[in-house]
């Protein structure tokens, strides 16, 4: 017997149709944070957090598995219906097949809207979909920190949910019956520039030109008496259009807003589930550890699962990767993978949020004029989605933790973030988890570059191949830039290619391979681009006098600064993975930097390395 559970308004439970009366105070906020993420395990320190605004209490445990028998007496459940509370490692969860929550029936339905085949479709998923709301979200749950977490972002749910429909009301001509309802959007939220654009469109579609003219002064007085600003520069072409009599205000029912465009899909896959992988890097070696531990951070067979963060230097093969897992275990996620590259470390800005939201949503189907405007929405549109399909979202080449955030799906499906930098504030505050990935090993650099250069590799001494393979230091690509120059010079043998590294000694300059993307050297500045000033001087000093381990200390005597903030600049260089830190307080450079061409870049083995940066402490 199904107990259903309403969030969207005044909390409401039914079992059976007969309405359960849930007691006032704590007992509705533990009920309400479990169907909030109902299916999933909601940990016992959140559920602390959610029960007591302030520090939860020594006896926080205690207290909530008293909390949870009495909720499980009041929900009900006997030996032919148990109760719909289920008890796991270290927290509890709702059964997904003993309860339905009206906020997972609305994510359903939004998601079935953006997948449909006509605007007609998807406007009528839209509008049973509102229909769920009945006020105010958890109205009348106590928890300040469970509402004041939780109602904004449902609240933006719901406008973007709101948005989407009014786009494809216009689209299908009921331009008219929308002016109420964009009126009545508008009382509660009159700095909304986007929903002032769609009432002026439905009032100019039906007929009413001087009432569009009229909300377009409104919104303009609400604007200046707000935030001090005025119309923005969709609004004032709106507005110039509504002078004109510009046909372009009128649109045509052909435009299919809020469907799916029709592409070509690979054979086996249905339509609307993204491809978007890149072809793996073949050949593909020395990894197998690594494979395997992913797999273990990404099995989602037990429910949600945390972003996986995969973080290393310029050069280890982290793309590479991330792909080749994507490939080998696509059949994890049937609704398909979304690849975004966020140009964390590459010439120019990284991607900013905004747009790679706009792309995420690109990917999943939604065509540009379902996208709504503003981060906010377009995050909790994203999330709407993604929690709705076992998909795969790939944030390759990430900033920071702040570009990733927004992008990040709540259930559901997954994510997999390739980065230099540690991502230290997604990790530190549980929302990722991290794995780093090292420099390949000697016998698997050296079994890369055998399988790159075969055949010319069969005719190598194992002893010259070894020591080829020994400049490269583990990165993979250093060697494929080796086997690169190998196969552009004829299989140029191993013996004449190490007689110039013997030269140049590092193999990344001695091979130029004449595209920049994809020459180390270059690689690896645009790691300094993200760095502060001082970190990139420290990093300059480092590359010029390389030696053992440093300290704080030493750091600050050569630069005449605080051993604070030098510590902050080996931090800063360490979260970046320019250096390592192989114990306590002390600091390594990550594969031994050396300056080339004026700039630093990865020293390989054999390098000559200058005197020792700082003396080791006595």
């Amino acid at each position: 017997m199904y107990l259903r559970i309403r969030l969207l308004g005044p909390l409401e439970v039914t079992r059976g149709g007969r309405p359960l009366e849930i007691p006032a105070g704590r007992q509705r906020t533990l009920l309400a944070t479990l169907a909030l993420r109902a299916g999933d395990l909601v940990p016992t320190d959140e559920i602390a957090a959610r029960l007591w605004d302030t520090p939860s209490p020594a006896t926080a445990g205690t207290s909530i598995r008293g909390r949870i028998r009495r909720l499980r007496a009041t929900l009900g459940g006997d030996g032919d219906s148990p109760s719909p509370i289920v008890a796991g490692p270290a927290g509890y969860r709702l059964a997904p097949e003993a309860v339905t929550v009206d906020l997972h029936a609305f994510r359903k339905l939004a998601a079935r809207a953006s997948a449909a085949d006509s605007p007609a479709t998807a406007y009528r998923l839209l509008d049973r979909a509102l229909a769920l709301w009945r006020g105010t979200p958890l109205a009348t749950v106590p928890g300040k920190a469970l509402r004041g977490e939780t109602v904004p972002v449902l609240e933006e749910e719901r406008l973007a949910a709101a948005h989407r429909r009014f786009a494809l009301g216009l689209t299908i001509g009921r331009a008219a019956e929308l002016v109420p309802e964009l009126r009545a959007v508008l009382a509660d939220h009159p700095l909304r520039e986007d929903f002032w654009a769609q009432l002026m469109r439905a009032l100019y579609r039906s007929g009413r030109q001087a009432e569009a003219l009229r909300a377009f002064e409104t919104c303009r007085r609400a604007l200046r008496r707000g935030p001090g600003t005025a119309p923005g520069e969709e609004l004032r072409q709106l507005h110039r259009w509504v002078l004109g009599h510009d046909e372009r205000l009128l649109g045509t029912r052909s435009r299919r807003a809020g469907a799916v465009p029709a592409r070509p899909v690979p054979r086996g896959a249905s339509r609307n589930v993204p491809r978007q992988l890149p072809p793996p890097v073949s050949p593909f070696t020395g990894r197998d550890a690594v494979l395997r531990a992913m797999d273990r951070a990404m099995d989602n067979r037990a429910g949600s699962i945390r972003p996986l963060v995969l973080c290393g230097a310029a050069g280890v093969g982290k793309t590479a990767l991330a792909v080749h897992w994507a490939h080998r275990r696509g059949d994890r996620y049937p609704d398909g993978q979304v690849y975004l590259d966020l140009r964390g470390y590459a010439p120019g800005d990284p991607l900013p949020p905004g747009t790679a939201l706009a792309a995420a949503l690109a990917g999943l189907g939604l065509p540009p004029e379902g996208i709504p405007p503003g981060n906010a929405a377009r995050g909790v549109l994203l999330r709407a989605l993604l929690a709705n399909r076992r998909a795969l979202l790939i944030l390759d080449n990430a900033h920071s933790a702040a570009q990733v955030r927004p992008l990040l799906p709540d259930r559901g499906s997954a994510a997999l973030i390739t980065s230099r930098n540690r991502l230290t504030e997604l990790t530190a505050d549980g929302t990722a988890q991290r794995l780093h990935l090292d420099a390949l090993t000697t016998e698997q650099t050296t079994d890369l570059l055998r399988r790159l250069i075969a055949p010319v590799a069969d005719e190598t001494p194992a002893r010259d191949l070894a020591a080829l393979s020994g400049f490269c230091g583990g990165l993979p690509l250093a060697v494929r830039v080796v086997a690169e120059h190998a196969a552009r010079h004829g299989g140029l043998g191993a013996a004449r290619m190490l007689a110039q590294l013997s030269v140049r000694s590092d193999a990344v300059t001695a091979f130029p391979v004449g595209e920049a993307r994809t020459e180390l050297p270059t690689v690896l500045s645009w790691s300094f681009a993200a760095l502060s000033p001082g970190a990139v001087d420290l990093a300059r000093h480092l590359a010029r006098s390389p030696g053992p381990a440093v300290g704080a200390r030493g750091i600050a005597r050569r630069l005449g600064t605080s051993v604070e903030a030098a510590g902050r600049l080996l931090d800063e260089l360490t979260e970046v993975h320019l250096l390592t830190r192989p114990a306590p307080g002390r600091y390594r450079t990550g594969h031994g930097l050396m300056m080339t061409r004026g700039r630093p870049v990865p020293a390989m083995p054999g390098t000559p390395v200058p005197g020792p940066w700082e003396t080791p402490p006595s």
